[in-house]
């Protein structure tokens, strides 16, 4: 797996097409199909998330040249998103993702990361030793999403 630090502009329209088949593949006892919909509509918006991916630190996960998932912390003490291309799900890219962006946190001096993770994404963080503190709901294109406040104190020790 190679990791860049951005989102190259040739890589935009790819991040978006993943960002939204890992959202329309979700698992429908997780989510329902309004749900999935409104959640998926950022994907569509080229302009809007190509400033957010511009925020903070975002890294992609390639293989092969091919785009197989990426991570984002905006702000700095915040895992604001991550998504794996369906096709490549299990195969440990998100632990590895996440725990770049952990160690990239401890460089930063972040104390105490953060996330809002969905469902699905629950477990994964959970593994990594995140704590879920409250959950929330998000309202989005008339439809409210859940989502877990989830926290994980960074020792300055690097990971193993």
């Amino acid at each position: 797996m190679e990791t860049c630090h951005f989102v190259p502009q040739q890589h935009l329209q790819a991040v978006l097409y993943l960002y939204r088949k890992a959202v329309s593949t979700l698992d429908d006892n997780l989510y329902n199909f309004q749900q999935r919909h409104a959640w998926e509509a950022w994907g569509h918006d080229s302009q809007r998330a190509g400033k957010l991916l511009a925020q903070g630190v975002t890294l992609l996960a390639l293989s092969d040249g091919q785009l197989t998932g990426f991570v984002q912390r905006w702000p700095e003490d915040c895992i604001n998103m991550l998504y794996v291309d369906p096709a490549y799900s299990r195969q440990g890219i998100a632990t590895a993702l996440v725990s770049l962006m952990e160690d990239q946190a401890r460089l930063a001096g972040v104390e105490l990361l953060h996330t809002r993770a969905s469902k699905a994404s629950q477990p994964l963080f959970q593994r990594r030793g995140f704590s879920a503190k409250q959950q929330e709901w998000v309202r989005t294109q008339g439809v409210s999403l859940p989502r877990m406040h989830m926290v994980k104190v960074l020792t300055t020790e690097k990971r193993p």
